[in-house]
């Protein structure tokens, strides 16, 4: 099985992880997305297209294969559980194995998070950047 995430909230939770790196200075130097205080959605707006930009230029698997689209690991499976609040009980059907299965919350950011202070969601894709990462990920939404 293979667990799937809506491809837009895991943009944007990349760019929550990556922003206190030093690899994102790529996006910031070469790119312009902003690295101000406080955090606003036109910097994650630009940090998606520079990310469409960066894997026409390097290809798909840049960054540890993160910007993928999941089709490429989905397609190779029998079954796919979208990320939910409901994950623990569908894993829990899959088998009698899982059963007793019990998921500890792992890669989540605090309440008090920049992203999740400033209301940094998918949200802050302009109509336009949604487009074109639907483009991208076309075959993620099938």
């Amino acid at each position: 099985f293979f667990v799937v995430r809506e491809p837009l909230d895991r943009l944007v939770s990349q760019y929550c992880y990556a922003r206190d790196y030093e690899y994102f200075n790529i996006y910031h130097q070469k790119y312009g997305v902003p690295k101000k205080w406080p955090l606003t959605c036109d910097m994650v707006d630009k940090y998606a297209l520079a990310v469409l930009q960066l894997v026409k230029d390097r290809g798909q698997a840049y960054e540890d294969c993160h910007y993928l689209p999941q089709w490429a690991y989905a397609s190779k499976v029998v079954k796919a559980i979208p990320w939910s609040k409901e994950m623990q009980r569908d894993l829990r059907q899959l088998h009698p194995r899982l059963a007793n299965l019990s998921l500890k919350v792992h890669n989540r950011a605090p309440d008090d998070a920049p992203c999740r202070r400033f209301g940094i969601t998918s949200d802050c894709f302009s109509p336009s950047t949604v487009a074109a990462l639907r483009e991208y990920y076309s075959d993620d939404y099938k």
